[in-house]
């Protein structure tokens, strides 16, 4: 194609002669941006506009690509030639777990199915367990066995339907149907194989199963009329009883199994404490829980972990019961024991600190080691606990009116605790428990102000309906003029029968 001529232009010179001067001219075009600020590095390289959604953005979740936010420098991939595919420039990041890793274990899995357990793995799996890097979830358990892989992904979309409100309701029900009736046909098998052979593997996997209809049950269809949660958790106890009782899959199941039912055993007890019933899990199965897998975080020297505090709340419990059972009675000393075990656990001294108050020599300060962020996070969740502990302590067991002076220490106390937990950190997500007893007892305006805030703040990121059902409590509570004369049993009895909180 010809070039065109550049215009030519003739001036006068200051001599009088004239003077050629060739201007080449040049079209100046706003430089269009196909990116957003802060996208995501897969966005960035294909040059697509990102929706910046966190963990994951739609336009990777849609195509099942990792989705990494990380700062770090990127290489565009040159066109590759017909003869060798493109090589992958984009590493996952570490805290968005991708399904890649498991996605050639079964080609026949459809697209929605991938799309589900890749929401599971980096969204709704974190949301059980306060670690920065829980442990891996049970994708392989999945692949492997369908009613698992229906349960995940019936798990999954529940949630992703509470997110964004994605999906179809009518979906979710007939995905609900399928689920329970894998189920049902699991158990009919298990029953036979158990009477053949025994039925370990099968049992295992029939364990999962319902594990996930529980969860989803009690944490995201909590709202629902379909709801059955203790029909779940009856069958969670009946898998356990058939494979040696939760002791033994405590210390032979594998790791995500154990989170998992470190999971059921926290909200069995936690519902029965806020029921006034008899939990399901013995106070002596927590130490067993605490030897495995666990959703909270762990002290690096296991000097302290939250596994106490949830054994004194089951033995509080089996207390009460024993006591309205007639098989005991009330005793100050026991009381008095309780109150001593659940002293709420400050943050520890710094070494520094010691040091320069003259309490250790320079050689003592430099072998101790300092607690880390994880550790003192783990203190302030299990400060909050303890107090929580407390408040059921003094309103379930002794009687006491919500507007004790007692009481209103601890809810204070409970709530300045659950303020210390930076609004990053996963511990957050697992603090409802403590906030529930606090903010149904809270009674300033100030206080009020303070629950409704963290509960707005666990419920945006978190999206379960049983945070939501928590706030509804907290306003009805709140409106009324007698709540102050209810009962432990009546102020809770609000929430529902189906509702887990954690």
């Amino acid at each position: 194609m010809p070039r065109r001529p550049s215009p030519v232009q003739e001036t006068t010179s200051p001599g009088g002669g004239t003077t050629t001067t060739t201007t080449t001219t040049t079209t100046l075009t706003s430089t269009r941006s196909r990116t957003v600020p802060g996208s995501c590095w897969p966005c960035k390289k294909r040059r697509v506009k990102c929706d910046l959604g966190k963990p994951i953005c739609q336009r990777c979740l849609s195509l099942g690509a990792p989705c990494d936010y990380n700062t770090r420098l990127i290489r565009w991939s040159k066109p590759a030639s017909s003869a060798s595919p493109p090589p992958s420039t984009t590493t996952p990041s570490p805290k968005i777990r991708s399904l890649s890793p498991f996605s050639g274990s079964d080609r026949r899995l459809g697209s929605r199915e991938r799309l589900a357990l890749d929401y599971f793995h980096s969204r709704v799996w974190p949301l059980l367990s306060t670690a920065e890097e829980p442990c891996p979830p049970p994708i392989p358990v999945a692949l492997e066995h369908r009613a698992v892989l229906l349960t995940t992904c019936l798990l999954a979309e529940s949630h992703r339907f509470l997110q964004d409100g994605a999906g179809d309701l009518d979906h979710l029900n007939d995905q609900r149907m399928e689920c329970l009736a894998a189920v049902r046909s699991d158990v009919d098998e298990c029953c036979t194989s158990v009477a053949e052979q025994g039925g370990g593997r099968s049992l295992l996997t029939l364990l999962f199963a319902v594990l996930f209809l529980y969860i989803d049950d009690g944490f995201m269809e909590c709202m629902r009329r379909h709801a059955s949660t203790w029909s779940h958790h009856a069958g969670v106890l009946a898998v356990l009883k058939s494979m040696g009782g939760m002791e033994k899959m405590l210390t032979t199941g594998p790791e995500a199994l154990q989170m998992l039912l470190s999971e059921f055993a926290s909200a069995d007890l936690t519902t029965a404490v806020l029921q006034t019933k008899r939990p399901a899990v013995s106070p002596p199965t927590w130490d067993v829980i605490d030897r495995g897998a666990v959703w909270w975080g762990l002290d690096g020297m296991r000097r302290y972990s939250l596994a106490s505090t949830f054994k004194l709340l089951s033995e509080i419990a089996f207390y009460i019961d024993d006591i309205a059972r007639g098989t005991d009675s009330l005793s100050m000393g026991r009381i008095r024991e309780f109150e001593i075990a659940l002293r709420p656990m400050n943050a520890p001294i710094s070494v520094r600190d010691l040091h320069l108050a003259g309490a250790l020599d320079e050689k003592a300060a430099a072998d101790t080691s300092e607690p880390d962020g994880d550790s003192l996070q783990l203190l302030t969740l299990l400060r909050a606990f303890q107090h929580g502990a407390l408040i059921y302590l003094y309103r379930a067991l002794c009687g006491l009116s919500a507007t004790h002076p007692l009481v209103q220490q601890h809810v204070q106390s409970c709530l300045e605790a659950v303020l210390e937990i930076p609004p990053e950190a996963h511990a957050l997500n697992c603090v409802i428990f403590p906030l529930c007893i606090a903010g149904a007892h809270a009674g300033g305006e100030k206080q009020r102000e303070v629950v409704l805030h963290m509960v707005n703040k666990i419920h945006e990121n978190m999206k379960f309906a049983a945070v939501q059902l928590v706030r509804m409590l907290f306003h009805e509570l709140w409106t009324s003029a007698d709540a102050h004369t209810l009962t432990w049993r009546d102020m809770f009895a609000k929430l529902g029968p189906h509702v887990l909180i954690l």
